[in-house]
């Protein structure tokens, strides 16, 4: 395994634990419907996670999240793992599709494109796992998405303008091992 795959699982598992942290915070507010749907930034770290990584690692992480979410959820059907967690999150991935370094127009219609997933499958679950009819499901899940689709999308692009999503750490081995341990410098460029 070469260190650019390490480093590219660490941050990956690092930016799942945020997106599961974000979550849990935002649950302790006011913000979570009855049945499960909450208001949240937890698809942000995903998104960041897609655009850095690319597709691959935008979608292990998506479903981490997902099933980690699931876990923690109150649902217990396989369908709803499927559907609102697994697919959903799973979206995110596609962010992570072409080119690295995405234009401001490819990002919003890429983020736009996961929201609508998110919401379709949302939806879909709503229908078959909750047995309720298309319309109300979609009054139910598009406030949540939609708000905090669009909100994750608005810093998305703001941390894109400052340049901070492509900041990288580069390790570099010091020749110095003190007790079989190798000491690393990090630098942030």
């Amino acid at each position: 395994m070469t260190k650019k795959t390490i480093i590219s699982m660490i941050e990956c598992a690092n930016l799942v634990a945020l997106a599961v942290v974000i979550r849990f915070l935002f649950r302790t507010l006011p913000l979570t419907a009855a049945d499960g749907g909450s208001y949240s930034l937890a698809m942000l770290p995903l998104l960041v996670l897609a655009l850095r990584r690319g597709s691959v690692y935008g979608l292990v992480g998506g479903i981490l999240y997902g099933t980690i979410s699931f876990i923690y959820g109150s649902s217990s059907h396989i369908l709803s793992l499927l559907l609102d967690y697994l697919i959903a999150f799973g979206a995110v991935g596609i962010l992570g599709l072409g080119k690295k370094d995405k234009n401001y127009l490819q990002i919003i219609m890429l983020v736009c494109t996961i929201i609508l997933i998110r919401l379709a499958s949302s939806t879909l679950c709503g229908i078959v796992v909750y047995k309720v009819s298309f319309i109300p499901s979609l009054i139910y899940n598009a406030p949540y998405i939609l708000v905090s689709g669009l909100a994750c999308l608005i810093i998305l692009l703001i941390l894109k303008n400052r340049s901070i999503i492509y900041m990288s750490l580069h390790i570099e081995e010091d020749k110095y091992e003190k007790d079989d341990y190798i000491w690393f410098r990090w630098n942030i460029t």
